[in-house]
């Protein structure tokens, strides 16, 4: 007798079935990539707050101001401190600096300090985007006047949302992708033992310690922590070809050697660099020119 074959009705329940069971464990994997992911891009971690001296006198807040201009903390978080969204894709991704005014009245100063200094909040997890490898070794001093200019700042209301992580980030966090920037971090290595102040110096030997002092927390976050380029900027021992002048004209307006603008060189210079006082930068090159020795 000819085989029996099973009804078309059978074969489609079956087919169902293996269908929702796939549906279903991709279900499952993506809920593990969301779980997994999360705690791939926040990890704890425990690392002790350092309470810092926050000034109240006018000076001091004005040169708070300044430093933030310099370390591009009104540049990340948006001029007015409110903040900014960097980052925002079709899969729910979105990452956002997030409103300085409203930030440094929520945190206390220790908490500020291990947030800017470590890239660690308050509920111990690590942030994303801090860079808190080049702010390691500022002073306490200049990151009181920062904190306290900032707290000067007239509160605004969150008109940027919150940082959101879908499922690209995850992913992404899970392939280490992703880099967690307290991992870059040398949490014991001391700080506050530069220049309690960047400003004038006196001999060279102050010159050249103030001058490093500049580049570990103004030139590492995109000249990498030996100064030696990273990929998108370029090996910092090229300052010795400057002539004094010139490097002066490529700190200030972001222009090379050959006349020409440098992309993030030059927005940098204009944001950031163009704060410093003639003095920090003629220390700048000094220090940076002593690297190609």
């Amino acid at each position: 007798s000819p085989p029996v074959r099973p009804p078309i009705r059978t074969f489609l329940r079956y087919a169902g079935l293996g269908l929702a069971g796939l549906l279903g464990l991709a279900l499952v994997a993506a809920l593990g990539v969301l779980i997994a992911g999360d705690r791939k891009l926040t990890p704890s971690a425990a690392i002790p707050a350092h309470p810092v001296a926050v000034p109240t006198d006018s000076a001091a807040v004005a040169e708070g101001g300044r430093l933030a201009r310099v370390w591009g903390c009104l540049g990340c978080h948006d001029r007015s401190g409110g903040g900014e969204v960097w980052v925002e894709t079709a899969l729910g991704d979105r990452i956002v600096a997030p409103n300085l005014t409203r930030v440094v009245r929520e945190y206390d100063p220790a908490e500020l300090e291990r947030a800017i200094r470590h890239g660690v909040g308050p509920d111990g997890k690590t942030v994303l985007i801090m860079p808190a490898g080049m702010f390691h070794p500022v002073s306490d001093t200049d990151l009181g006047k920062v904190i306290a200019h900032l707290r000067s700042l007239p509160p605004l209301p969150d008109t940027v949302p919150r940082t959101r992580f879908g499922l690209m980030a995850r992913t992404l966090a899970l392939l280490g992708r992703v880099p967690v920037i307290a991992d870059r971090v040398d949490h014991g290595a001391p700080h506050g033992t530069s220049p309690d102040s960047l400003g004038p110096a006196s001999t060279r030997a102050d010159t050249l310690a103030l001058g490093r002092y500049i580049a570990r927390t103004a030139c590492t976050e995109c000249h990498g922590p030996d100064l030696r380029g990273d990929g998108r900027a370029p090996d910092l021992r090229i300052a010795a070809a400057y002539p004094r002048a010139r490097f002066r004209r490529l700190a200030r307006e972001g222009i090379a050697l050959d006349g020409k603008e440098r992309e993030l060189m030059t927005t940098i210079a204009r944001s950031r660099m163009a704060f410093l006082t003639d003095d920090e930068v003629a220390a700048l090159h000094a220090y940076l020119s002593t690297l190609a020795d």
